[in-house]
This record gives structure tokens, C-alpha cells and sequence, in this order.
């Protein structure tokens, strides 16, 4: 009878430590998994800030390496110095860090040219324009018009659409409306925002077309001869008044001496140089130095990358110093 009666005290007992049991479990499981999380977290931003930090020490490297070569060269810089144009690794522990130098000198600032749709023919076909590097890059004239009309729509100030070109009641239009922005370009990623400016246009000129801050010293720099490039033949060209062919430039740029020019009146030595008259040279557009270089640094680390471009600009008589920094996809 006794040990009937103690037979639920015990079920109860084996019951409430079965609770117990779920209960402590239910937490220790929840507790395992908030730690898993928290210990994730810890080593993402343990990973984001070791990436900001070797992103951060390359670029500083960078600018104390460019203030050390400038010194040594006065600015002249020329395409076949070492690394020059070249992407270059550095390993570091956990990762590495890639570094790319380029010379942004001899792009074409979309932020200092103005789009003028009053200027007659006659003097757009001796002027070098947006147009006009469109047009020698095969794009067809009237879309070349029509894009350098939207590119000045979409920076001025008015509300006045130009020939060809494209305001507000354009972009209002569409599926997702916006306005224009009504002032420079922050980078060239915005020109996908811009009636006609596709990807793949954009990447086939990205060597001569580029989009500099307003608070640059020089917002339109002098062409540096030493660092131009083949695809950068029209911009050449065009600084000497569109008087050669551009195969002819191509030729010219191909053939540049080892270390290249000495000073712009070597250059103006060439012969194919000597045919252009003189009132035709645009001397004021033609050096042999460098004002702006873009370093493009790729750190990876653990599973992440990240990458950022920072502009330098080197001006003579004054420390390299930062543009633009941006991260980039």
C-alpha cells in the first residue's frame, strides 16, 4: 500500500527533472548559438578593421613612395619605370595586398570641359570634345552629339534641354523617375545614370575619360608625352590642333625613346612633329611630367576583399596629397 502510494511522487520527480532537463537544454543550446553568433560578429569586424588597416598602411606607403620618386624625378614620370602600370602583390599575414599604379594626367576631365551647344562646326573640328573622342573611339556622330548633349544637361543648372540632350522631363519619365544632378560628377559611375551611357561604352574609354573633383589644383592638366598611351592617341592629337592623322600619333607614341622624352622640345623634334606648324602646337597642353596618379589597392584577407582607388596629386613645390578616396565593387 506504501509503495503504491510513493508511485506518483516519483513520477512527478522523474517528470519535473525531465523539465529540467528540456528546460537547461533549451538554454544551453540558445546560449551555444548566441555564442556562435557573437563569435562571428567578433571575427567579421576583427576582419573588416585588419582590411581597413592594410588598406590604410598601403596607402601610406603609397604616398610616401610617390613623394620619394617625385622628388628624385621632378615629376618626370615615363611608362617604362619599373612597375609603373603594373599590378604588383605583397603578401602579408592572412592575405595580400595588390597594388596598381596608373597615370591619370593625360585623361579627359568631363567636370572642365564645358558643353557648348552654340559652337559651330568649324570650330568643333579644331577643338577636341567629348563629341570628338566619342567620334574617333567609333561611336557615330549624331549619338556622339547626343551623349556630350546629355552629359551637359545633366550637370548644368537650367532645366533647358540642349539639341539632342536630356533634362529632368526626361528622367521623370522613367519606370524609377530622378532628377539631373545639376552639378559636376562626384565619379564616373554616375555617368550610368545619364541618358545613353551604358556599361560597356564607358569601359571601352575608360583610358581617356575620367572625372576629377572640383578641388583639384589643375583641373585640366597638361598632358605628360611620357606616360600617354596608344589608346590615349586622340587626346595628342587633338593638343596638336587635330593637324596629324591618328594613326600617325599612334605611330608616334609607339616609336617614344627609351625613358622617353627629355623635355617637350625633344619632342617637338620629331619629325612627324615638325609638320605640324607652329601656331598649331598647343604648347600649353604638352609636358613631360606627371599631376595625378591613381592607385588602385586590393587587399584580401581571410575570405574578404575589399578594394579601394585613391587619386594623388603631385604639384610641384607642395606634398603629395589625397583628391579622392573611394571604395570600389
Amino acid at each position: 500500500m506504501s509503495r503504491a502510494g510513493t508511485n506518483p511522487e516519483r513520477g512527478a520527480a522523474l517528470l519535473t527533472v525531465l523539465m529540467i532537463v528540456a528546460v537547461m537544454s533549451t538554454l544551453a543550446l540558445g546560449l551555444s548559438q548566441a555564442v556562435l553568433a557573437s563569435t562571428e560578429r567578433a571575427r567579421l569586424l576583427d576582419t573588416q578593421a585588419q582590411l581597413r588597416l592594410y588598406a590604410a598602411a598601403a596607402e601610406e606607403v603609397a604616398q610616401s613612395q610617390l613623394t620619394q620618386l617625385i622628388a628624385e624625378t621632378q615629376g618626370r614620370l615615363s611608362s617604362d619605370l619599373p612597375g609603373f602600370g603594373e599590378a604588383r602583390v605583397f603578401p602579408v599575414e592572412g592575405g595580400s595586398v595588390r597594388v596598381q599604379v596608373r597615370d591619370l594626367t593625360n585623361c579627359f576631365n568631363l567636370n572642365a570641359v564645358a558643353v557648348d551647344a552654340a559652337v559651330s562646326d568649324e570650330t568643333a573640328q579644331q577643338t577636341e570634345t567629348l563629341a570628338v573622342i566619342l567620334e574617333e573611339g567609333g561611336v557615330a556622330e549624331s549619338d556622339a552629339r547626343a551623349l556630350e548633349a546629355a552629359l551637359g544637361d545633366w550637370i548644368d543648372d537650367d532645366r533647358i534641354s540642349r539639341p539632342s540632350g536630356a533634362e529632368d522631363a526626361y528622367y521623370l519619365g522613367l519606370s524609377v523617375p530622378y532628377r539631373t544632378s545639376s552639378q559636376s560628377l562626384m565619379n564616373m559611375s554616375e555617368m550610368l545614370a545619364i541618358r545613353g551611357f551604358e556599361r560597356a561604352l564607358l569601359e571601352d574609354f575608360k583610358s581617356v575619360l575620367c572625372a576629377l573633383p572640383e578641388h583639384t589644383l589643375n583641373p585640366k592638366p597638361r598632358l605628360n608625352l611620357n606616360t600617354l598611351r596608344v589608346d590615349q592617341a586622340s587626346r595628342l592629337r587633338w593638343a596638336l590642333s587635330g593637324a596629324l592623322e591618328i594613326n600617325e600619333v599612334r605611330s608616334l607614341i609607339e616609336a617614344r625613346p627609351i625613358g622617353g622624352w627629355t623635355d617637350t622640345e625633344s619632342f617637338l623634334e620629331e619629325p612627324v612633329v615638325q609638320r605640324v606648324a607652329p601656331e598649331q602646337r598647343q604648347l600649353d597642353r604638352l609636358s613631360v611630367v606627371s599631376s595625378l596618379i591613381e592607385t588602385v589597392i586590393e587587399v584580401s584577407y581571410r575570405d574578404d576583399v575589399v578594394r579601394i582607388k585613391v587619386l594623388f596629386e603631385l604639384e610641384s613645390g607642395q606634398p603629395v596629397r589625397v583628391l579622392r578616396r573611394e571604395r570600389v565593387s
